[in-house]
């Protein structure tokens, strides 16, 4: 994995968090900050859940504007895309874990189609 494109990428999303009026914001830019103060762990996520997924198809998403650094952002994340591990959030495959969904509205229907929502483990720990 290239570490200095995903240090890149975590520096600018702090820095945009930063300057953000959202507190919450402001507060994981501080955790975010202090992660990249420690050296970097590159290990492989063991997928024991079977929750990796492929990679979102950025191609179509146009940025224009870079308002907020988005622009920036979503380039980088172009970059290193097919070397994160993406994964479909646990909570949000779990009717139990979406206790604020519909138990009769599928996850897809919300969101307008199949594996609409992945994240990407980037920040954690290596425990």
């Amino acid at each position: 994995m290239d570490t200095e494109d995903i240090t890149k990428l975590l520096t600018l999303v702090t820095t945009e968090w930063s300057k953000s009026e959202c507190k919450e914001a402001v507060e994981a830019a501080v955790l975010l900050e202090e992660v990249l103060n420690t050296p970097p762990v590159d290990k492989r996520w063991d997928d024991t859940e079977g929750l990796r997924c492929s990679p979102p198809d950025l191609s179509g998403v146009d940025v224009g504007q870079d308002e907020g650094g988005v622009g920036r952002i979503v380039e980088i994340i172009r970059k290193v895309n097919n070397q994160l591990s993406w994964k479909t959030p646990k909570h949000l495959l779990s009717s139990k874990l979406r206790s604020g969904f519909s138990t009769t509205t599928s996850l897809s229907e919300v969101l307008g189609g199949e594996d609409k929502f992945k994240s990407a483990m980037i920040v954690g720990s290596d425990t």
